[in-house]
């Protein structure tokens, strides 16, 4: 009975948290696109760790696809709202928006994502991890991406 109160709760605080977004329909290459046109820095980064008291991720900067950083860290602070609060171990591509020089905010509704576990939009049907490299993979990604938004 426990077990089924807390999934009931968790169910009802997640459903809370996306209607709590307003993010608009949109398939995953127009995300990615969306994403990729907001976003102020977009980086392939490895998850650190959290730091609980600034409420905060903290995201070692492994390859810079769009943006300028001076650090090679970079914190991402959780926001009320939108914003993606619980990052987990693994590389991520993160698309965020500055708040300062040194921290950024992730939105619920961008492409964001890890390659351990999927948030909203899977990787591009054409990624085969026996073959392909993250890396290669986000190459072409962001090729597409980045021709898409200047033709």
């Amino acid at each position: 009975m426990k077990a089924t109160l807390q999934i009931v709760i968790f169910i009802i605080l997640t459903i809370n948290k996306l209607l709590g977004c307003d993010c608009p329909p949109t398939n995953s290459f127009q995300a990615r696109e969306s994403s990729y046109r907001h976003a102020d820095l977009v980086f392939l980064g490895e998850y650190v760790g959290e730091d609980k008291t600034q409420k905060s991720n903290l995201f070692t900067i492994m390859d810079l696809f769009k943006g300028q950083t001076k650090h090679d860290t970079i914190t991402v602070v959780k926001e009320r709202g939108c914003s993606i609060d619980h990052f987990s171990k693994g590389i991520w591509l993160i698309y965020g928006e500055y708040q300062t020089d040194s921290t950024i905010a992730v939105s619920l509704c961008s492409a964001t994502r890890s390659f351990g576990q999927l948030l909203m939009f899977p990787p591009l049907p054409f990624y085969d991890i026996k073959t392909m490299s993250i890396m290669d993979s986000l190459s072409i990604e962001l090729s597409i991406v980045k021709h898409e938004n200047y033709e």
